[in-house]
């Protein structure tokens, strides 16, 4: 094991926290419940500017669709290990400038402070080249950015062409939301204590986005065109999902499990005790080879 990980499994106690606990003795539906009561009083307001997509023209787009492809019958003749070798030396060589992504400003009212008695989720961290940080021997979530259809974006978007870490506390959370660009994702749980996901199929989410926004609590955002669930605002109660006929699923992640998300799939998770995972988003091959449309800030689509 790497010393990334050692030193991580260092960090994280052992001991069952309270969620867990009661997770373990009551079941999944007792600490939906049980997280769920102790997070009704989260609310944020927001103001925000509005935005304006870039996109490549149509001639840069075949081009880049070209290049894509002939990367891929190389890279598909080789094997494992020199596959491993070859990421990590396009992850190196990568010289893609960061993406700021939505330049809506979050601008918190300042006149009701809730510091005290919070919780700490230090969420997005981004992983760098130089990072060892491996699910397996031959392959890092790093690879993702130079080895998928994610080479064809033209700069660098957290989480997207880069993993990030996610370092959990009890009951920490991201609030309702979909993917980046409405791609894939994958989250691996590391180690520690598990995860609570409550997740909303493709075919409710616009009755979601909907009714959060009949709801009347949106006060920001609005103008943007990643809506209220391209931001991490809303964190909807079990009990109103049902009241408004939302479908959703609750999936617990323990440690080693990968929770693999389709594109535009809403979900928020909370993390019942401290806990490390690493998360990517990527566009699937096998979608864009159906033809369906993959949307991407600077232009790209399958």
């Amino acid at each position: 094991m790497c010393p990334t990980c050692v030193f991580i499994n260092i960090l994280i106690p052992r001991t069952s926290s309270f969620s867990t606990t009661i997770l373990e003795a009551e079941g999944q539906e007792a600490v939906v419940n049980h997280v769920f009561a102790h997070m009704k009083s989260t609310a944020r307001f927001v103001k925000n500017p509005s935005m304006k997509k870039k996109s490549l023209s149509s001639v840069q787009i075949a081009s880049s669709k070209q290049k894509y492809n002939s990367f891929v019958e190389k890279f598909d003749k080789m094997s494992i290990g020199e596959k491993a070798q070859a990421a990590m030396k396009m992850v190196r060589a990568d010289r893609r400038v960061e993406n700021e992504g939505c330049p809506c400003v979050d601008e918190v009212d300042d006149d009701h402070p809730s510091r005290e008695g919070g919780v700490m989720y230090a969420s997005g961290i981004p992983v760098e080249p130089g990072d060892d940080f491996r699910i397996s021997s031959h392959y890092q979530m790093i690879f993702m950015g130079v080895t998928t259809m994610n080479r064809l974006l033209t700069e660098h978007y957290h989480g997207v062409t880069r993993p990030m870490l996610y370092y959990g506390t009890t009951h920490s959370f991201a609030p309702a939301h979909v993917e980046d660009l409405s791609l894939f994702s994958v989250n691996f749980l590391h180690h520690g204590h598990p995860k609570l996901w409550i997740v909303v199929p493709p075919h409710a989410v616009n009755r979601l986005r909907n009714c959060i926004m009949d709801s009347k609590t949106i006060n920001g955002h609005s103008t943007c065109p990643n809506g209220p669930l391209g931001h991490k605002y809303f964190i909807p109660t079990p009990e109103w999902m049902e009241e408004q006929k939302i479908p959703y699923n609750v999936i617990i992640q323990r440690p080693k499990q990968a929770v693999l998300l389709y594109p535009n799939a809403a979900h928020w998770v909370v993390n019942l005790g401290m806990n490390c995972a690493e998360a990517s988003n990527y566009v699937s091959c096998h979608a864009a080879s159906r033809k369906k449309k993959v949307s991407c800030l600077n232009g790209i689509s399958a």
